[in-house]
């Protein structure tokens, strides 16, 4: 396999691993230990290719090993959440608390070289953190309308799967918001689960504040 494949299905199985883990109900952590656990042991299954008389050098075996984790792991992963995901009953609705109202602001960068970024701004990334009744809390974010218009203390429908491994998976998350002008009603808006922004580089600094 050439290295542009090997990058290529890095990229495509640990995307696939992340968006699975994005709605569970668990540490991310936890489950990523799952996975080095298993990919460690199906490790010896490997090792003739690994430290076979053709590996080459202890460079290349290093190499070797550093693949073999960086694709078995999310493999793993993903097997887990997948079948945590099929196996799993039916969905569950209840009705969570709107804890609090948290704002994180986010430097923005320019690449303007190959090793080089310049800040060019910043900008805020709205969340609501959820409290489930059982007491575990969510950070879901939302965009700026849907955070102007809720207020903390105030109510949310989060709708989930119980999975086959006990890992619960968000569905859907709504919240009612309050219209403006005459009549003032009340809409239920669905907040679909949109990815944190990660950081361009190490240097990328987020500050947050509560409400």
């Amino acid at each position: 396999m050439t290295t542009i494949g090997i990058v290529l299905c890095v990229m495509v199985l640990w995307g696939l691993a992340i968006g699975l883990l994005g709605g569970a109900l668990v540490n991310p952590w936890l489950i990523g230990a799952i996975g080095f656990g298993l990919a460690a042991m199906i490790f010896p299954l490997f090792l003739r290719w690994i430290a076979g008389e053709n590996a080459g050098g202890t460079g290349r075996r290093i190499l070797r090993i550093s693949i073999y984790f960086l694709l078995v792991v999310p493999t793993a992963i993903s097997a887990i959440m997948g079948l945590n995901l099929a196996g799993g009953g039916e969905p569950v609705t209840v009705r969570a608390e709107i804890a609090s109202k948290l704002t994180k602001k986010v430097n923005d960068y320019r690449r303007v070289g190959r090793n080089r970024r310049v800040y060019t701004g910043s900008h805020n990334d709205y969340y609501l953190r959820l409290r489930l009744p059982d007491g575990r809390e969510i950070d879901r974010r939302v965009n700026a309308g849907v955070y102007a218009a809720t207020r903390s203390g105030g109510s949310a429908t989060v709708r989930y799967h119980r999975g086959l491994f006990g890992i619960d998976v968000i569905d859907s998350v709504g919240v009612s918001v309050k219209q403006r002008g005459p009549g003032k009603k009340h809409v239920r808006r669905e907040i679909r689960r949109v990815p944190k922004r990660q950081a361009d580089d190490a240097g990328q600094s987020r500050g947050v504040s509560e409400q």
